[in-house]
């Protein structure tokens, strides 16, 4: 079941070990903001930052150092919708840049990089490879799958199947994975199986 004590939430922190003997190379105490709990509590790490992300009334995002646990740089903004999600989106790594819906950060210094990620209907979480955010446009009667290209902000849409609504468009090896996962979906679209992409 859901922890939903706020006690679970007051006393945090951040401990990072040694991969190979499991010794404790720093410990710091963190503290969320403005809830007495979150909805959502993430983490996620690319070269010398780890990102937390989490949700209350607002999307949070701190940035520390993976050397010695130092907090970097620290954002905060309000949610791009109330509504099927759109509050408890997990953050994606793409180069030097996570996304946390709407806008993506630069991890060295926590600048904007983009503003206003893709407009998407219905529920549609994103996935993402190295160079590419992969998510569903809501449209009932074609289904949809985007791919967008961040460094030329190119999109390209696939009709006829969709992902599930929250995480099953899986990139690896230069394929894209789409498992059915259309059980209790309402959506309606005209291929529901499971379908692998790869390049022509």
């Amino acid at each position: 079941s859901r922890i939903a004590s706020s006690s679970l939430w007051s006393s945090l922190r951040l401990v990072a070990l040694n991969q190979k003997n499991g010794a404790k190379v720093w410990s710091k105490s963190i503290t969320i903001n403005n809830s007495l709990y979150p909805v959502v509590f993430f983490l996620t790490q690319a070269g010398d930052r780890l990102i937390l992300s989490y949700t209350t009334t607002r999307y949070y995002v701190d940035a520390y150092s993976t050397r010695d646990g130092r907090k970097v740089w620290s954002k905060n903004h309000s949610w791009n919708r109330d509504h099927h999600g759109g509050h408890m989106y997990h953050p994606l790594i793409i180069g030097d840049a996570v996304l946390v819906e709407p806008f993506g950060y630069r991890l060295s210094n926590g600048s904007v990089v983009h503003r206003g990620l893709p407009q998407r209907g219905g529920c549609s979480t994103m996935s993402a490879s190295k160079d590419t955010v992969h998510y569903i446009n809501w449209d009932y009667d074609k289904g949809s799958m985007y791919f967008w290209d961040v460094a030329t902000n190119r999109r390209r849409l696939m009709v006829g199947s969709r992902s599930s609504c929250w995480l099953s468009l899986i990139s690896g090896n230069g394929m894209i994975l789409s498992p059915t996962a259309s059980s209790g979906c309402r959506c309606r679209y005209p291929i529901q199986t499971s379908i692998g992409f790869t390049r022509r």
